[in-house]
This record gives structure tokens, C-alpha cells and sequence, in this order.
């Protein structure tokens, strides 16, 4: 009773994994040849010989031998009279050859022929209106589609997709390379070691390759290829406070002089003030020596003119 219900599980099963379609069903191209598929056989040749097939001659008596007769042939025949009789006719004459009490020549007016049986030959010719093709890769044409992944090398996470890349290629292209440039999400940038443009190779096998990135899919959709470009963060700096170093100060430019036009300059001079000068005395007692008393007098005689002409000065400017 065990036995039998375990038979009858693994055939269920056994009829299950049957009908599951397989995922990995070789991908199948669009034809582009614009021609059908055809191998020449006998229904594609005729026989044009205009020789009637005859392979061999009958027998003496046959279809290929005419009897001899006077009537007929009586240039092969001659009366012969008997003394007891009217007489009969002997055959004295010709190639005719005898079978039992009659005569035979050879009329027959075929050759002997055999149809040569090769196709194409002598005797058949190809009449087919159909090319005669074998679909090889090139017939065919293969859609692809690359899609493109970044991925953070440290945590194997997926920070991005590309926009994916589309195109096809012939059978006799095959294996075909695709291109695929990195076009690095912003805030990253290639890992170490990453380089760009990798390759995605596909083959009219059926079966894409490159590294371990590229899978297949179903046969309606062509072959799918992935590409992955492994990145990391590029790290985030805080803004810096710049401070602009102070700019020199400009160098003062003098004001240019105002040149007065002479009617402007006033003609009357202020009066001088007399400024009375203090009496150097005189009675110094007498010492016996006067000399030291000279530098004494020039200093101050220099004041009173450096006075005088200062003050000069302050009037006019007023």
C-alpha cells in the first residue's frame, strides 16, 4: 500500500515538472532572409529526355519483329509451281529469320535507351520554381536589450539604474559587443578599480556572456544582458567659511593745486601787524666777557621773524 502510494506521488510530480514551461528556452531571432527553407527532391525535377525509354528488343516474333509474308514482302518470296498442285511460295530471300513455318525481320524503329535515373542528368532537369536555401545565421536577426546598474560596493545595495540600451545584430555579427559608458548617479563615483566602458557580449547561441551579469529571458522578448558598475559615496565636506583678506587701501591721490585767475586775486594786502618786540636790555652788568650774550639775541630775533611770517601767511589764506 506504501509502494503504491508513493508510485503514484512521483508521477504526479513527474507530470508536473513536465508541464512547467523552461525560462531558459533558447532565444529564437527574426527571420530577415525573405527566403523559405527548401531542399531539392524528385517531386522538383522532370524528365525532359525526348527518347523513349526502351531498354531492350523483343523476342523474335515480338513487338520489334514484323512476320514476312508474300503479300507483304514479296521481294522475299517466289512462286514455286508443283506437278500436282498449283504450286506454293518459298522464301529464298532477306535477313528474316524462321520460327516454326513463319518468317520474322527486325522492324523495330527504337533505339535501345535507358533514362539516366541522376537528378539533375541527361534525361531529368530541375523544374522547381523554389530557391533551394538552408537558413544560417545571418537569416537571422536578434533583439537585445542591456540594463545597466550601479551598485554601492560597500553595502551591495542598488543606488541607481540606467537608462537601458536597445539594439539588434544579425547571426553572422555574432558574438556582438555592446558598449556600455558609466554615467555615474551624482553623489558617487566609480570604486576603485571600476573602469568605463565595459563590454556586453552576446551570441547568436543564444547564450550572452559577460562575466556573470548577463542572463536570458524568455524567447519572445530576445536576449537581456545586465551590466553593473560598482560606485561609492563620495563623501560630504561642510561648507567652509571663506574670509576675504582685506584689500590694500588706494593710495591717496593729491588734489591738484586750484590755479586762481589773476582778476580773481585780491589786490589790497592786509596791513601787518606790527607786533612790538620785546627791549632786549641792555644794561648787562659787565663780566669782563660779552660773547655768551650773542646766540641769545640771534634766537630770539629768529622767533620774531618766524612769527612775523606766519602770521602773514594765515592772513592771506584767510
Amino acid at each position: 500500500m506504501k509502494i503504491r502510494r508513493l508510485f503514484t506521488i512521483l508521477l504526479v510530480a513527474v507530470l508536473i515538472i513536465g508541464a512547467i514551461p523552461l525560462s531558459a528556452a533558447a532565444a529564437s531571432g527574426s527571420l530577415i532572409c525573405g527566403l523559405d527553407e527548401h531542399t531539392h527532391d524528385d517531386s522538383c525535377y522532370s524528365l525532359t529526355c525526348t527518347i523513349p525509354e526502351h531498354p531492350q528488343h523483343s523476342v523474335i516474333g515480338g513487338g520489334c519483329y514484323t512476320e514476312c509474308t508474300p503479300n507483304g514482302n514479296s521481294g522475299h518470296w517466289v512462286w514455286m509451281p508443283l506437278p500436282f498442285s498449283s504450286g506454293v511460295w518459298l522464301h529464298y530471300l532477306g535477313s528474316c529469320q524462321r520460327v516454326g513455318q513463319k518468317y520474322y525481320f527486325f522492324s523495330c524503329p527504337l533505339d535501345l535507351h535507358t533514362h539516366d535515373p541522376a537528378k539533375p542528368g541527361d534525361c531529368y532537369s530541375l523544374t522547381c520554381e523554389l530557391e533551394e536555401h538552408t537558413h544560417v545565421p545571418g537569416c537571422y536577426e536578434y533583439d537585445y536589450q542591456v540594463n545597466v546598474y550601479y551598485i554601492d560596493a560597500v553595502s551591495s545595495a542598488t543606488v541607481a539604474t540606467g537608462a537601458p540600451i536597445f539594439g539588434s545584430f544579425t547571426g553572422d555579427e555574432s558574438p556582438y559587443d555592446v558598449l556600455v559608458h558609466a554615467n555615474v548617479p551624482a553623489g558617487y563615483r566609480l570604486a576603485t578599480g571600476e573602469t568605463t566602458p565595459k563590454i556586453a557580449t552576446f551570441s547568436a547561441e543564444f547564450e550572452p556572456v559577460y562575466m556573470a551579469s548577463l542572463t536570458q529571458i524568455e524567447p519572445d522578448y530576445g536576449l537581456l544582458g545586465e551590466v553593473n558598475f560598482y560606485v561609492t559615496a563620495i563623501p560630504r565636506i561642510p561648507p567652509q567659511v571663506i574670509i576675504p583678506e582685506p584689500s590694500p587701501e588706494p593710495t591717496p591721490v593729491p588734489t591738484p593745486e586750484q590755479e586762481i585767475p589773476p582778476e580773481e586775486i585780491p589786490l589790497d594786502e592786509p596791513e601787518e601787524e606790527i607786533i612790538e618786540e620785546d627791549e632786549v636790555p641792555t644794561d648787562v652788568p659787565e663780566t669782563g666777557d660779552s660773547t655768551s650774550l650773542l646766540p641769545v639775541i640771534a634766537l630770539f630775533a629768529l622767533a620774531g621773524a618766524a612769527f612775523v611770517l606766519t602770521f602773514k601767511k594765515s592772513r592771506k589764506d584767510v
